[in-house]
């Protein structure tokens, strides 16, 4: 399934378009629509099939109303995980990205971990970019990042590699904040820590494995030592267990 904007609507004449990640709009014939698609309107947002019928080329069928404003043409995309068109502009000393469907200018989210920041995202300005929404909060506050982003060497690879002089830093909302020996700092959650049953506290020493990133790859995510090796050899217990049955 498609999704995309009612950008018109011929009652008149039966049919309508709609505005999706084609350069061209998509024709819809008005007696062809879902039965749940309710009151369809200009500005809608719409989920679609897409199928070719004579003379007309590609046709939309199959038409859902999945809302009526841009937050739920954004909020629909969030979900699932779409990548979006928009123009990179700047407002201030802060980069933003033009929505191409909803014309909302949306902040970007620059990861620390990113080289060249500003050489890379000054060479974008004013052209088309290929982005995502990574965070939408109840309040209206959306995060978004571009694709294809250029991060330091070595900082994709962390995943899995082993830091043995990590320090906690402080007590932060959901878990800790870690500082590893090369001054990266991220991010311990209460519960994988939780899993060691240790108090922890500022400035104490632990060794950590770098689990993943953060939806805006600004933070890094650890797990301690301990329980990476503990996980590790309970699954080689319920292997050999498996094996024997």
């Amino acid at each position: 399934m498609a999704t995309g904007t009612i950008s018109a609507i011929k009652k008149k004449k039966g049919f309508g378009y709609i505005a999706y990640e084609e350069p061209e709009e998509i024709r819809f014939s008005l007696s062809d629509l879902d039965n749940r698609s309710g009151n369809l309107q200009e500005g809608g947002i719409v989920s679609f099939s897409i199928d070719f019928i004579a003379p007309y080329g590609k046709v939309a069928t199959n038409i859902r109303l999945l809302g009526s404003s841009a937050m739920d043409y954004l909020r629909v995309k969030f979900e699932a995980k779409q990548e979006l068109i928009g123009l990179l502009n700047k407002k201030g000393d802060k980069y933003c990205v033009k929505d191409s469907e909803t014309r909302l200018n949306l902040p970007l989210v620059i990861s620390k971990f990113e080289e060249e920041i500003d050489q890379n995202y000054a060479a974008l300005e004013n052209t088309l970019v290929r982005y995502k929404v990574v965070s939408m909060k109840t309040r209206g506050l959306i995060k978004a990042v571009l694709i294809n982003r250029k991060f330091q060497e070595g900082y994709i690879e962390m995943v899995g590699g082993t830091f043995q002089d990590a320090k906690i830093q402080m007590r932060s909302t959901g878990g800790f904040a870690v500082t590893l020996q090369n001054d990266i700092i991220g991010f311990l959650p209460n519960s994988l820590a939780e899993r060691t049953n240790k108090n922890f506290q500022p400035n104490d020493r632990v060794s950590l494995v770098c689990m993943g990133y953060s939806d805006d790859h600004d933070t890094l995510i650890f797990n301690t030592l301990e329980n990476v090796m503990s996980d590790a050899a309970s699954a080689t217990n319920n292997l050999i267990s498996d094996k024997e049955l």
